[in-house]
């Protein structure tokens, strides 16, 4: 066999071309605090990229797409923030702070009448959590306060609660009642000894409908009974319509009844004279005899007079001396008395 000879190795050369990008530098614009209850946020307005021309993607609890929803987070929300430019892929954590949104719990008084006077609107809410700031507005409204004087019927007073980023609004609705007025009519005096007064026939009330209710000496349900009251006497009228109520007070002149009492009868011998004993009391300051014969009195204006029958009157067997008091009060309801 021959021997062969080989060639001299052959060098054999190429190039390879490695590309080398500079990684991308993001800057992420912090986002101000959201409350739970906010708008959605588009993130892509919160980012920039150096060199630009890429891709962002977010991901998180919220995150769909480019868009951030703050409903149903709490506190620190984290969000992955990442971008892809050609080959090179850089992420960075986007932190948002998520505040709870407040809740209010409205005990409004009311109904509440018109001259409750003022009110503190603070002590009518509940916030949760505790901590913001209250803001009221409306018919009757100043600063925390609420005045319902010169306001009828459902009253709408807005309340604005702010706690951190977070606010809520709501409305209180106080149902404002009419205020009744009693007007007074009493007789300008009752004598004493008139018996039971209805009460009912003294007052009148706007609006009707309510209830009339009284106090005071001699009442007795809806009467008055003014037997032994002399003087001015005063009685409580009170007056509840649903939840409003007026208080006055109706003075009654109470004028005291003569009283008279012309003693027993008597018999007497035709020859003797009549000593008489007579009492007058009450409001009665003076007295007089009569008779129906024709008899005399010593003095005819005292208590304690003589009388002398006259022939006539013994003829006639019998006669009727009466005692009559004067009238305790002149023009009044009271009148003389006899007996």
């Amino acid at each position: 066999t021959g021997v062969q000879t080989c060639a001299l190795p052959i060098s054999v050369t190429n190039t390879m071309v490695i590309d080398v990008e500079p990684t991308p530098v993001l800057t992420l614009t912090p986002v101000t605090p959201q409350c739970d209850s906010s708008m959605p946020v588009d993130l892509l307005p919160m980012v920039s990229a150096n060199p630009a021309g890429g891709v962002f993607s977010f991901s998180g609890p919220g995150v769909l797409g480019n868009i951030f929803d703050p409903a149903g987070q709490s506190g620190t929300v984290n969000i992955v923030v990442t971008y892809q430019l050609s080959a090179c892929t850089v992420s960075e954590i986007m932190v948002i702070d998520v505040e709870q949104a407040p809740v209010l719990t409205l005990n409004p008084n009311t109904p509440l009448c018109e001259n409750a006077g003022p009110q503190d609107l603070l002590s009518w809410v509940t916030p949760n959590p505790t901590g913001g700031v209250f803001a009221f507005s409306g018919p009757g409204v100043t600063g925390n306060t609420f005045d319902p004087a010169g306001l009828l019927g459902f009253v709408n007073i807005n309340v604005d609660y702010t706690l951190g980023v977070c606010s809520t609004n709501s409305i209180l609705v106080v149902d404002i009642q009419i205020v009744p007025t009693v007007s007074l009519n009493p007789p300008a005096a009752i004598c004493n000894d008139e018996g039971l007064q209805d009460l009912l026939t003294m007052v009148s009330v706007n609006p009707t409908g309510g209830t009339l209710t009284f106090s005071g000496p001699g009442v007795i349900g809806n009467n008055f009974n003014p037997t032994g009251l002399v003087g001015p006497i005063d009685i409580q009228v009170s007056y509840v319509l649903s939840f409003c109520s007026r208080v006055d007070t109706m003075q009654l002149i109470l004028n005291d009844a003569a009283t008279v009492d012309a003693g027993a009868d008597q018999i007497v011998c035709e020859t003797d004279p009549v000593f008489l004993f007579g009492t007058i009391g009450g409001g009665a300051t003076s007295d007089i005899w009569t008779s129906t014969g024709s008899g005399t009195f010593d003095d005819n204006t005292s208590l304690t007079a003589i009388y002398t029958p006259s022939p006539a009157d013994i003829s006639a067997g019998s006669v009727i001396l009466t005692l009559i008091t004067n009238d305790p009060d002149g023009p009044g309801p009271c009148s003389v008395e006899s007996s």
